[in-house]
């Protein structure tokens, strides 16, 4: 639903690369309505879902910065990772709708830095830069939430939230 709700507006920022520096109401409300669905924990279908949502909005820098500011939140979406291997009393319907993979792919998302780029990428961005830069709305081309700085202090805080003990028991 999440992906639904997005709709053309995520389609034209995957073409063209560019992304907003601001999380509209809209989808701020829709993941503030997520984050706490995660921390309230009450209904496990709701619950999974909300994960999975998160872990595709989770692609956008400012949802990126967003969510690894907010300590309580980690430190439950971590407590979801079960400590142990599957148990044999476990149904394949509970292995199936655990949050796991949610979780792993949130973590993954926040710490995620900018792809380097060889030299003839970078020339094909560079020629992307020269062909938009008759844009009147003077977005620049790249997040500055995206660079190695902001997403080794997202890293910092996902290590202090827990995210280690999170991903060796989610192996």
């Amino acid at each position: 639903l999440v992906k639904l709700s997005q709709g053309a507006e995520a389609d034209a920022t995957a073409t063209t690369g560019t992304e907003k520096l601001s999380l509209s109401t809209n989808n701020y409300d829709l993941v503030t309505l997520m984050k706490g669905l995660v921390v309230s924990g009450d209904s496990s279908a709701s619950l999974g879902d909300s994960v999975e949502g998160l872990a595709y909005m989770s692609i956008s820098p400012v949802v990126k910065d967003h969510l690894s500011k907010d300590t309580p939140f980690l430190q439950k979406l971590f407590s979801l990772v079960p400590k142990r291997k599957v148990q044999a009393t476990q149904t394949p319907q509970e292995v199936a709708t655990s949050p796991v993979y949610g979780v792993v792919a949130i973590i993954a998302n926040i710490c995620a830095y900018r792809p380097r780029l060889s030299e003839e990428e970078a020339q094909i961005a560079k020629l992307r830069r020269m062909a938009s830069s008759a844009r009147k709305d003077g977005q620049a081309e790249t997040d500055p939430l995206e660079d190695d700085e902001h997403a080794k202090v997202r890293g910092k805080r996902l290590l202090q939230a827990g995210a280690l003990d999170a991903l060796a028991a989610a192996v």
